[in-house]
C-alpha cells in the first residue's frame, strides 16, 4: 500500500464533506479522538529496566454529515482513518536504541450499540497495513481486513465482554483488489496463505483472536469506586500443534482503574506468550526464557 492511496481517500472523503456541510460547521479537529490502548509498560531485569513498550494510537472520523438524515449519511459518518504506533526502547542500553517500532494506519467501518443490546460494537477493518517501516530482506508488513464484534452483559457488580476478531490477507501490490465484491466470495484464496512474509506472518499470527474481558466494579474503604479488569486474548491457539509447532499467542491483561483521579489513572500489567509482540521477529516465539510468560507493567492513558 502507497502513502498516496491513503492522501487520496482523505482528500476525497474531506472534499465530498465539504459540500454536503453548511459552512463553518466542519469541526476537524474535535473528531480526532483515541483508538486503541494507549499505554507505556516497563520490563526489568533484576533491578534495572530493561525495555519501555508504549503504544498511541487515533482515529479520525472521515466525515461528519448533518444536512442529511438517512442511512447513507448515518454510515458515512462511521467511517474512520486511523493509525498506531509501537515501539520498543532499550532503555537499558548505553545509547538507548529503539529496537522496533511497528506502524498501522487503517481505514475502517464501526458502529457502537445501545447499552441495553448485548453486541456492543461492530467494526469492519476496510483495510489495515501494518509494518515495520524498515526497507530490505529483515522487513516486515502485511495488508488485512478484519471483522470484530464485541458482545455486552451487566451485572450489578460486574460485566462481561465477549470480543472476536477474524481477518483474511489483502496483497499491498494491488490494494484496489479490496473493492472487487467476488474478492469477498473466496477469503482464504491460497495464492495469499503461501509464501512471502505476509503469508509466513499469517501462519504464526493466526486467522483470528478471541478475547473475553471481566470487569469487576466495587469500593475502597474511603468510598471510591474502582474498577478491576481482567482480559486473556487467544490468537489461534498459542500451544504445540500436531508437528509440535507453536502457532499464535496469548496475552493477558490485568487493569486497576480508579474513577475520579485525575484521568482516571489505570495501572497495567501485560503478560506476553507466542508470536507478534514484535512485528519483525514475526519467526520469534516469546518469551525467550524459561518463564512461560514475559511480563510488563506501567501505565495506561485509554482503555
Amino acid at each position: 500500500m502507497r502513502p498516496w492511496f491513503l492522501l487520496g481517500v482523505a482528500i476525497l472523503c474531506w472534499s465530498i464533506e465539504l459540500a454536503a456541510q453548511p459552512l463553518g460547521r466542519t469541526e476537524a479537529f474535535g473528531r480526532i479522538s483515541p483508538d486503541k490502548s494507549i499505554y507505556a509498560l516497563v520490563s526489568t531485569e533484576g533491578l534495572s529496566v530493561k525495555t519501555i513498550k508504549y503504544q498511541v494510537s487515533f482515529k479520525y472520523q472521515l466525515f461528519k454529515v448533518e444536512r442529511w438524515d438517512n442511512a447513507l449519511a448515518k454510515n458515512l459518518n462511521r467511517l474512520y482513518l486511523a493509525y498506531s504506533l509501537k515501539a520498543f526502547w532499550s532503555v537499558g542500553e548505553a545509547s538507548a536504541p529503539f529496537e522496533e517500532i511497528d506502524h498501522s494506519p487503517e481505514v475502517f467501518w464501526e458502529r457502537w450499540y445501545a447499552p441495553d443490546r448485548q453486541v456492543q460494537l461492530l467494526r469492519l477493518g476496510l483495510w489495515e497495513h501494518e509494518s515495520d517501516g524498515e526497507q530490505g530482506g529483515d522487513s516486515a508488513s502485511w495488508d488485512r481486513q478484519y471483522v470484530q464484534v464485541r458482545f455486552f452483559r451487566m451485572d450489578a457488580d460486574y460485566n462481561w465482554n465477549l470480543e472476536f476478531k477474524l481477518w483474511r490477507l489483502v496483497d499491498h501490490q494491488r490494494p484496489w483488489q479490496v473493492l472487487l465484491p467476488w474478492n469477498y466470495l473466496f477469503p482464504w484464496r491460497a495464492d495469499l496463505l503461501t509464501g512471502g512474509v505476509q503469508g509466513e506472518i499469517l501462519k504464526r499470527f493466526g486467522h483470528w483472536e478471541f478475547t473475553p474481558i471481566f470487569t469487576y466494579r466495587g469500593h475502597t474503604p474511603r468510598d471510591v469506586e474502582y474498577r478491576f479488569q481482567a482480559s486473556a486474548t487467544v490468537r489461534k491457539w498459542p500451544w504445540p500443534d500436531r508437528n509440535g509447532r507453536r502457532t499464535g499467542a496469548l496475552q493477558g491483561d490485568l487493569r486497576w482503574i480508579v474513577p475520579g483521579g485525575v484521568g482516571d489513572p489505570i495501572l497495567y500489567c501485560q503478560l506476553w506468550r507466542g508470536y507478534g509482540e514484535r512485528l519483525r521477529g514475526y519467526r520469534e516465539f516469546r518469551p525467550l526464557s524459561p518463564f512461560p510468560f514475559k511480563v510488563k507493567a506501567g501505565v495506561q492513558l485509554k482503555p
